[in-house]
Formats: structure tokens, sequence, C-alpha cells
């Protein structure tokens, strides 16, 4: 199955090689999901399953934090660790899906840092100083990964199109940092592994997030956009505790952070989508939509809008 096809403006087809590149590291979305046993490279055991390691750091220039104002915020909150154990709160999504922005509102809305089973030394040096930290001293913790013995009391759950969040990740991953466009020169190379595992990975992650028996409240990234004031109000209800000052005016003030990107997709991204692609991811957005649709009624009638109509994509 080819997933990559370019349409050049001659209107030409372009064909290119399929490159298959199998990655394991990091930035792989590792699941357990009890119906379904994984086959795991040798390199891989159990245990790093239920303890994922770091992803690795992102050697690069610093990135210089973006101010979204022209003067100081009306607001500036001294974030720092709790000194009361909160309940431990996974901050959980598909990679691309918002979940750097969301740590940031729920610092400014809480005070307190957010945590993350990775080490990120861009988001560390961008202000993010409760990376690594997997414990109640922390507002909620950052995972794109479900371990099988789950550490967590309570979920933060955030989705996106996967159309938006695939662009947004392979973005990320191709200019190396949080804020970048890939260029075109890393579509040609790594664009048909990187789908092949993004299709299945949306699907497998949202699958066992189902099975999460804690409290759960459910973000969707475009509604996050639409409505901002509604959906900080929703998170200060969720993670609200006696020892935490909330304060969605702060939340408010400051709601982009310093990892907003600008250019958020390349001009030709409907170009690299194929029939295939769109057929799989279609039917993935589906199967969610039917898990949803008892727990998240009205968030599975929204999902009916992010299929897209396979006819207008190259076989």
């Amino acid at each position: 199955m080819t997933f990559l096809k370019v349409r050049p403006v001659t209107k030409r087809k372009l064909l290119l090689p399929l490159l298959i590149i199998v990655t394991i590291g990091g930035t792989v979305l590792l699941c357990v999901w009890p119906a379904v046993p994984l086959a795991l490279p040798r390199q891989l055991s159990v245990s790093s399953v239920a303890s994922p390691r770091p992803a690795p750091s992102h050697e690069h220039e610093p990135l210089k934090p973006k101010s979204n104002s022209s003067g100081p915020s009306p607001c500036k909150r001294n974030l720092g660790f709790s000194p009361v154990p909160l309940p431990v709160t996974a901050l959980a999504s598909v990679h691309g899906s918002g979940n750097t922005w969301v740590r940031h509102l729920l610092q400014q809305l809480t005070g307190i840092y957010t945590g993350s089973v990775y080490n990120d030394k861009q988001l560390i040096r961008g202000g993010f100083l409760g990376e690594s930290v997997r414990d109640g001293t922390v507002v909620a913790i950052k995972t794109h990964l479900v371990e099988k013995d789950h550490p967590y009391e309570r979920a933060i759950l955030i989705i996106r199109n996967p159309y938006d969040a695939m662009f947004a990740e392979f973005n990320r991953r191709g200019s190396n940092n949080h804020v970048g466009v890939a260029p075109f020169r890393f579509y040609i190379q790594h664009w048909n592994s990187f789908v092949k595992q993004f299709v299945s990975q949306w699907l497998m992650f949202h699958k066992c997030w189902m099975t999460f028996r804690g409290p759960v409240l459910l973000i969707v990234y475009d509604d996050l956009v639409v409505s901002l004031r509604e959906h900080i109000e929703k998170m200060a209800e969720f993670v609200e505790h006696p020892s935490l000052r909330i304060n969605i005016s702060c939340a408010l003030a400051d709601s982009t952070g310093n990892f907003r990107r600008v250019n958020k997709m390349a001009s030709f991204k409907e170009e690299v989508l194929s029939a295939d692609l769109v057929k799989t991811m279609n039917s993935n957005i589906i199967a969610v939509q039917k898990m949803f649709k008892k727990k998240f009624p009205k968030i599975a009638e929204a999902m009916r809008s992010w299929p897209k109509n396979e006819s207008n994509y190259l076989d």
C-alpha cells in the first residue's frame, strides 16, 4: 500500500520511491492493548513498556521564546512545584494534538508546573521545568503512551482531527523543533514510513484510553481554539484542589505561550495525501467515533465532519 502521491504543478504524476523505515525510540508510541498482543523488538522488554524511556532530547540551537503581546503580560505567574501532593493526572494525547499548549494553559491556570514522561530539553529551555517529573508535585503529566499498569488517578485527554495532528507532528520531526515546518525534501524521504506508523498509532492510542477507569476530561483541540474560556473553566473545575490558587484570568491573559507554530502547514499538504491514506484514516476516525459515542456523545457527533472525501485524492 503506497501512501505518498505527489501532484506537481505540471499535473504530471511524480513517481517517488517507497521508503520503509522502522524507527524504535522515544518518539514511537508503545501502547499495550490487553486484547491484542504486541510483538516487541528484541531490545525492548515488558518492563520498558510499563516504564517508558524518556524521549530523546532535541539537540539543536536553543529556541528563542516568542512573546504573544507587545508589552508585559497583565498576569505573570510565579510557577513552582506543589508542596502538597496532587492527584496524579495524565495529560494524554497523540503527538501533534496540542499537548504543549494545554500544558501552558494549565500552568498559567494553577501556578504549578506540568510534568512529563519525557525529558525534552527544548521544552525545559522554554519554561517547562517539570519535564521528566511524574508525581503529585505537578498538576498534570504529559504522555503519548499508555502503560499496562498506568500510574494515573485521573486524565485529561486531548483529541484532534488526525489529519491536522499528523501534519503537526510531521512538521515537528522534520524541523526538529516544536514551532517549525518540515521542508519538502523531508516529505520525500520520510512521509510514507511516518504515515503508516501514525495512522495505526492514532487508532490504538484512543482504544487504549477508552479502557481507563478513572475520571476523564476530554478536550477537542478545535473546540479549545474556538471556545477558550469555556474549556479553561472546565480544566479549572477538573483539577480543583484545596491547595491550588486557580486563576482563570491568568490563563486567558497569556493563552499562547512560547511554542505556537506560526506557519502551521506546508502549502502542498493536500498533495501528499493519497486515496489509500485517506481511506485508512477515515476508517480509523469512524472506529474512534463509535467508541466515543456512549461516553462522549457530543464529541462523537462532532467527529462526523472529520473524514475527507476519498474521491478527491489520487489512487
